[in-house]
């Protein structure tokens, strides 16, 4: 009688066991899972951020350049007015 509560008892520890290991497992893959979509969550925000600040960059650098361009044609005008007719 003894041996067999001792064989219970040892099938119910391995079997604790087995649910802790495969509780460990599923645990493990779960952070792993999450930290992976973290990372590619990361990414890609920062490729976004990247596109956006590009595109800002470049839209400044064309607004900069026309309006630099309109008042070197608007300074022209002005100096051939002033020449033209000796005021403004």
């Amino acid at each position: 009688m003894g041996y067999a509560v001792e064989s219970h008892m040892v099938g119910f520890v391995i079997i604790i066991i087995t649910i802790i290991i495969i509780t460990a497992i599923i645990i493990t893959t779960a952070i792993i899972i999450t930290t992976i979509i973290t990372i590619i969550t990361i990414i890609i925000i920062t490729i976004i951020n990247i596109f956006i600040i590009t595109t800002i960059t470049i839209t400044t650098t064309i607004i900069i350049t026309i309006i630099i361009r309109i008042s070197k044609m608007y300074l022209k005008m002005t100096k051939y007015h002033v020449m033209m007719y000796g005021e403004l």
